[in-house]
């Protein structure tokens, strides 16, 4: 089974912007780091979802301020990962890790 490293999110998200990606049929990610980070001078609320479930449950990240998470999570084809950006500051969110194929 093939595994390349992936940036599964990259994204500049705007106050209450969703981005939301999906495991492509036949392939599982494996989650290793999500990075979260406020990128004004106003505090962010960040929700990170795996299939509609919360791995990070409205963390507040202070102005300028970031919150990082090591782990491993798998997530099996056709399966969502969604991050949430709440109704304050602008966050950039990075979600990384492996995804395999067969």
């Amino acid at each position: 089974m093939p595994s390349s490293p992936t940036a599964f999110v990259r994204e500049n998200l705007v106050v209450n912007a969703t981005k939301s990606r999906t495991v492509p049929s036949g392939a599982k990610w494996i989650i290793t780091n999500v990075v979260l980070s406020a990128t004004g001078t106003t505090a962010a609320t960040v929700t990170v979802l795996i299939d509609g479930v919360a791995l990070i449950p409205g963390v507040s990240i202070p102005a300028l301020g970031m919150f990082t998470l090591d782990c491993t999570q798998v997530v099996y084809a056709q399966s969502s990962v969604e991050v949430r950006n709440g109704a304050n500051g602008a966050v950039s969110a990075h979600v990384s890790g492996v995804e395999v194929t067969p």
